[in-house]
């Protein structure tokens, strides 16, 4: 399954550089699965898609677990981490594998959260 979701620019340049090798959400789609393929769109490009990846895994555990096993492959400094991560039972991590750098979509929307994207 193919999925598009928004992600800030330091965040895709962590990403593309290979620093960034964990994708730290507060919730996701639970049909999502090792072998997805996750497009990205930079906020502020009008629905620019950078980047996309595969899913290497996907990972559940209580946020401060999560910090405490991958807070070098997350790319977030610890206050906005537990900021974003704030009052949540629970954090998902989604292991990026197989990064390509893109321009040769654009979405209509940015999404706000997980879109599934329909594949012809």
């Amino acid at each position: 399954m193919n999925w598009l979701i928004s992600l800030h620019k330091p965040f895709v340049k962590s990403i593309l550089s290979g620093e960034k090798t964990l994708e730290v959400r507060t919730r996701i789609p639970t049909t999502l699965k090792v072998g997805d393929v996750v497009y990205c769109v930079q906020t502020g490009t009008h629905g620019d898609v950078k980047l996309c990846f595969s899913v290497a895994g996907v990972i559940r555990m209580e946020p401060e677990l999560m910090w405490d096993r991958y807070w070098d492959r997350i790319q977030y400094n610890y206050l906005a981490y537990s900021e974003y991560l704030k009052n949540r039972k629970w954090a998902y991590g989604i292991e990026i594998s197989n990064v390509l750098q893109t321009n040769a979509m654009q979405a209509s929307r940015p999404p706000q959260w997980f879109t599934k994207l329909q594949t012809v």
